[in-house]
């Protein structure tokens, strides 16, 4: 995940509301000092940029605050309805849609990458070995930069190059089949198979089996339904960067919106 990114991942993975009642007081912990760190953190990097904070203790939202400015040119605040953009956050959401469709038995629970792609004639892989499983816990093998550019990047993609570039997979010589190498590519792979099993493409069916049942009203995996929508989007800026105020040229559009790193959320839908 890249670091310019952090920020915005930190707003929405650090999961955070409302005040605990009275009742409750004595058995919920003290959240002041971390109130008191992020506000302390910000200061000291005298940039106001976006924050929303989320704690869950026993499944119950025990702390919620919202922090800086989603917007810093327009002095727009974060609230409960700003959406951001999480990153290798949506991995997880994509790993759970899988494991519901196979619970379903919409698909294999565990299929090798040449029973999900029988057609392929991998070069150099042993395809028989290496499973969905793998594909999912970062232990595939499988090297494909072309694959993860389409997706995550140039967004010049349809449902044949996918394929295409999903046939042109190969060892990766710095970690083999069973070695952990933390990638988008598994996730990449599994999607262009999950769309053509599934019979729908992969934003439709996180809404099916994980946004809608949850009850996650402002939560997409398109950028187009959260402009359509009117939804209020963190822009994404970097202390790092020469000029920290203005946004970084990270602009998702639906075409490279994907299963590694394509969800737009609000901290309360996260709570979910």
């Amino acid at each position: 995940m890249p670091r310019l990114t952090l920020n915005l991942c930190l707003a929405t993975c650090l999961l955070a509301l409302a005040p605990a009642t009275q009742a409750q007081a004595a058995s919920v912990p003290d959240f002041s000092p971390l109130d008191t760190a992020i506000r302390a953190f910000k200061q000291d990097g005298a940039l106001p940029t976006g924050t929303a904070v989320v704690v869950l203790k026993d499944g119950k939202v025990v702390f919620e605050a919202y922090y800086g400015n989603a917007d810093l040119q327009r002095g727009t605040p974060v609230d409960a309805r700003t959406l951001f953009y999480i990153a290798s956050a949506t991995k997880p959401m994509f790993a759970l849609d899988v494991q519901l469709a196979a619970r379903e038995g919409r698909i294999a629970a565990n299929p090798s990458l040449q029973a999900m792609f029988p057609g392929v004639a991998f070069r150099g892989l042993e395809a028989d070995r290496i499973h969905l499983r793998d594909l999912l816990v970062h232990t595939s093998g499988i090297d494909n930069a072309g694959l993860g550019w389409a997706t995550a990047f140039s967004g010049v993609h349809d449902t044949g190059t996918l394929r295409a570039l999903v046939a042109q997979s190969q060892p990766n010589p710095d970690a083999p089949t069973g070695r952990f190498d933390y990638t988008n590519l598994g996730y990449n792979i599994a999607s262009v198979w999950l769309d053509r099993v599934d019979g729908r493409p992969w934003q439709d069916s996180l809404q099916a089996r994980v946004f809608g049942p949850l009850g996650m009203r402002h939560t997409t995996a398109r950028a187009s339904e959260a402009q359509a929508r009117g939804w209020p989007v963190a822009l994404p800026y970097s202390a790092g960067s020469a000029t920290p105020s203005t946004p970084i040229t990270l602009h998702k559009t639906d075409a490279t919106m994907h299963v590694a790193g394509g969800v737009l959320s609000t901290a309360p839908d996260l709570a979910r």
